[in-house]
């Protein structure tokens, strides 16, 4: 799957994520005031389940690292 067929708010987190290459939750919230959790959590598991990013850790020791740089594209 390409970076075009993202959503574009998961878009914005995996450029996020690549900006910092590894990410904990509280960090990248941080970057997304607007989104709630469960929503943030849920671009996240789509973006680790399509293989755009790792998971790394359990609980609250997660982070998460971007696996390529993609040069993901924000399109409405």
């Amino acid at each position: 799957m390409s970076v075009n067929s993202l959503f574009i708010k998961q878009a914005a987190v995996l450029e996020v994520i690549e900006e910092y290459n590894l990410i904990n939750f509280s960090t990248l919230k941080r970057q997304f005031l607007g989104i709630n959790d469960r929503t943030l959590r849920y671009h996240l598991k789509r973006l680790v389940d399509l293989g755009f990013i790792k998971k790394r850790g359990t609980t609250k020791g997660v982070y998460y690292e971007a696996l390529a740089s993609q040069g993901p594209t924000l399109q409405g």
